[in-house]
């Protein structure tokens, strides 16, 4: 028991440090958030057909996860994994143009990036983040239909202008809002980078903004 005991926690380590999820732990692993969290509680262990892609998931060696020793990935004088976060990419297409009802939100893939960039470049807490497909082409030529979008669910101030993902009580869409000057009540611009698609005013209780567009990746 002392040694699964020292796994379960070395694999809870390496998930906290890395700002991955339980649930897209086990997507990247193929199983679910209870089992990782059984994993963690020490009740269950991975299989040994698991540990690889476990390892990969978190950027750790196998050879400590399994017993607390170094191994020739892990360099880092004890830290666990500094280098990579994994970001979740949710199976849920946001509308650029007329809005697409989410009807199930799972996660079907994860992305691995620089802490360092995600941190210092973009500064932002990994914790809040998640990537997003577009669908439509009323935000062209900003983004395109099958561009993946990291939003940050943390940030929804319409005070600064910029592109958000919202539920604009049909589906999920993806706009540019601003706030429209001396509204009382307050109303929101929403635009569509396309000059074909339509922009109009909207009260802001109408809307319900679920995060900001950060950063996006297309195929060239």
């Amino acid at each position: 028991m002392s040694g699964q005991s020292g796994l379960s926690k070395r694999i809870k380590a390496a998930r906290e440090l890395r700002g991955v999820v339980q649930e897209a732990l086990g997507a990247a692993c193929g199983v679910t958030r209870a089992a990782v969290g059984q994993w963690e509680a020490g009740t269950s262990a991975p299989t040994m057909d698991k540990i690889e892609p476990l390892c990969e998931a978190l950027d750790v060696d196998p050879v400590w996860l399994l017993t607390g020793k170094h191994g020739d990935r892990d360099k880092t004088n004890g830290q666990v994994g500094v280098g990579m976060v994994y970001i979740p990419e949710y199976d849920v297409r946001v509308a650029a143009g007329g809005g697409f009802v989410v009807t199930e939100e799972t996660k079907r893939d994860v992305w691995p990036f620089s802490r360092s960039y995600i941190e210092n470049q973009l500064r932002l807490s990994t914790s809040q983040l998640v990537i997003v497909e577009v669908q439509g082409d009323s935000m062209e030529p900003t983004l395109r239909s099958g561009d993946r979008v990291l939003v940050n669910l943390a940030d929804k101030r319409v005070s600064q202008p910029g592109i958000f993902v919202l539920w604009d009580g049909d589906g999920t869409v993806i706009k540019r809002l601003e706030i429209v000057p001396n509204s009382k009540p307050l109303k929101l611009h929403r635009i569509s980078d396309n000059p074909l698609h339509g922009s109009y005013k909207v009260p802001a209780s109408e809307t319900i903004i679920i995060g900001r567009a950060v950063w996006h990746a297309r195929r060239m």
